[in-house]
């Protein structure tokens, strides 16, 4: 999911733990998961089943599989992938880490390392999460940059540089040095001057919407379109609320699902409260409109779409819901993401006529 994979073999390769990271996304990998999956099961599942085949495949004897509370299917994963990995014959441990349980990180990376300090643990995490918000603060750059950028994909060139340059860096020193250069390489990019183009936000399943392979890189696409993109969603941040450490932050999922109580009282789990409260935060922020992103058969979002059609009708903020499986087509999308801009800016224009008369 994302640069979940950089981040991860960081910390462990810190530890001296040996981490086989999976060929990245692909037609293969998701094939994989689509024919030993359950029909209905969603498109991470699938994709996650995929890569872990490949992974095993590739010599991997220990999946750490993520568990989580609520609704999500996510809590599940790891035991129906067990099961079905069994019975294609391959031979592994499973260990499962329950996200929202700080303790538990403790306990399975001393499983991986016997007689692995604390002072070790808290180490390697630093440095995996030092990486994590050194790639997510150039995404969030590339998002101010690429719309207004005069040579297409010059952010993109930039943006696979400094990924490839964390993920050699091996010090808390070259992640501070990569870190310092962002101002003079992200300005270097030949740029309009023109900043006055529609606003859209991105919400919806974390898996969706963090994996570029899976969404079929819509922020790339929208920003190719001149749109400015406005996500809260990122992998740091989860992290962090994933351990209760950012409980005061502005853009926290903690306020996120609090503003969300106005249409919907309880927490149905994973980021169906979040893409709620966020899309009130976009509507009050001036936004043009929304993409909401969720997986085919995901219950928490179409919980979350279902309450888009009344929220979207009281604020007047535009939400186009984006349903993602393996049947999903990229020109289909295309064709919808285009649609749907030109109906914000045609929103724009009308808005800017009605002020000015």
């Amino acid at each position: 999911m994302g640069d979940m994979a950089i981040v991860l073999k960081a910390g462990l390769d810190k530890l001296g733990v040996d981490c086989l990271v999976p060929p990245g996304h692909s037609k293969r990998s998701l094939d994989l998961g689509v024919k030993y999956s359950p029909e209905l099961a969603c498109l991470p599942f699938k994709l996650n089943l995929g890569n872990l085949i490949e992974a095993l495949q590739r010599g991997a004897n220990v999946i750490i599989a993520p568990c989580d509370d609520g609704p999500c299917r996510l809590g599940y994963y790891g035991t129906v992938h067990y099961n079905i990995l069994k019975k294609l014959g391959y031979e592994f441990d499973l260990i499962h880490l329950w996200q929202r349980r700080p303790m538990e990180w403790v306990r399975v990376f001393r499983r991986l390392k016997p007689g692995v300090t604390l002072e070790q643990l808290v180490s390697s995490f630093r440095f995996g999460y030092k990486k994590l918000r050194v790639l997510d603060d150039s995404e969030k750059r590339a998002l101010r940059t690429r719309p207004v950028e005069i040579i297409r994909g010059a952010t993109d060139i930039l943006v696979s540089r400094i990924r490839n340059e964390v993920e050699e860096a091996s010090t808390f020193h070259a992640l501070k040095r990569i870190r310092s250069t962002f101002d003079e390489r992200f300005s270097s990019i030949p740029m309009n001057e023109h900043d006055g183009d529609i606003r859209i936000g991105i919400v919806g399943e974390i898996y969706v919407v963090l994996e570029p392979f899976v969404n079929f890189h819509l922020e790339r696409k929208l920003g190719e379109m001149g749109v400015h993109v406005e996500r809260r969603l990122w992998l740091s941040d989860s992290v962090k609320d994933a351990l209760h450490l950012q409980p005061f932050s502005r853009y926290s999922k903690r306020r996120a699902i609090a503003i969300s109580k106005k249409y919907m009282k309880v927490n149905v789990g994973a980021e169906c409260n979040v893409s709620i409260g966020e899309c009130m935060n976009f509507a009050k922020e001036g936004v043009d409109g929304a993409v909401h992103l969720m997986p085919f058969t995901c219950s928490p979002e179409a919980i979350a779409r279902t309450i888009f059609q009344k929220l979207s009708k009281d604020l007047s903020f535009p939400i186009l819901s984006v349903v993602l499986d393996e049947h999903t087509a990229e020109t289909g999308l295309l064709t919808r993401l285009e649609a749907f801009v030109d109906l914000l800016r045609r929103k724009r224009i009308a808005q800017t006529g009605l002020q000015k008369g």
